[in-house]
């Protein structure tokens, strides 16, 4: 028999999509400083 189509490649695609998106979130945004913790502790008061 021939080889066959490697299927699982769709969802390990897309759950890489997910982890580089969470990925992301986590580690690509801005650092929070002390300066940006008051700020927004003035801010709700």
């Amino acid at each position: 028999m021939g080889a066959a189509f490697f299927w699982p490649v769709f969802p390990i695609f897309g759950w890489g999509i997910g982890l580089v998106a969470h990925g992301w979130e986590v580690f690509g945004r801005d650092r929070l400083t002390e300066e940006r913790i008051r700020a927004e502790m003035d801010r709700l008061r």
